[in-house]
């Protein structure tokens, strides 16, 4: 999966899957690099996301760019 920024402001994001979260920040129109899992048993039904302006999270900022 990946996630893509349309907006002009940089987001903080988290994609999950079965209690792990990769937590990332995502600058302005880009898109994230691939999420994948490798065990078969999981799609993309399985992932949740989530993303919010980082002014309201600014401990996200000690993350990698997505």
């Amino acid at each position: 999966m990946q996630v893509k920024n349309e907006s002009n402001r940089e987001l903080a994001c988290w994609v999950a899957i079965d209690g792990f979260k990769k937590k990332f920040r995502l600058p302005q129109f880009t898109t994230s690099q691939w999420i994948t899992v490798y065990d078969k048993r999981y799609n993309y039904q399985n992932f949740s996301t989530w993303c919010d302006y980082i002014e309201r999270y600014p401990e996200y900022r000690q993350y990698n760019r997505g």
